[in-house]
């Protein structure tokens, strides 16, 4: 069952993939958090929940498309550093009022 890590290449990838799922897992449950600590909204948390999934339903076929002819190791680099640049968004917010940046953060990444 473990002789797969035994491959460095593929440990590697591995744990990369298990570093990846655990932050946009975090990341699912500290920014609706996040978002009623600043409003108390309970309505403003579940606009969140819809930022964060509406992409994947709407853009994932058709994503998979284009990314399945496209070289997977360049396409997984930038994509991770792309919402690593969309996530820096989110320092800034500090007021209520910076909530529809939150929500385009969400959405984009």
């Amino acid at each position: 069952m473990l002789a797969p890590l035994r491959n460095r290449n593929f440990a590697l990838l591995w744990l990369g993939g298990m570093i990846s799922f655990a932050g946009d897992w975090a990341m699912l449950i500290a920014l609706p958090v996040f978002i009623y600590d600043l409003t108390g909204s309970a309505m403003a948390t579940g606009g969140a929940f819809i930022a964060l999934s509406l992409p994947r339903l709407l853009f994932a076929s058709l994503a998979g498309v284009f990314v399945d002819r496209w070289d997977r190791r360049r396409t997984m680099i930038i994509a991770n550093l792309l919402s690593a640049a969309v996530l820096l968004l989110l320092l800034p917010v500090h007021a209520a009022s910076q909530l529809w940046l939150v929500y385009a953060v969400a959405f984009l990444h």
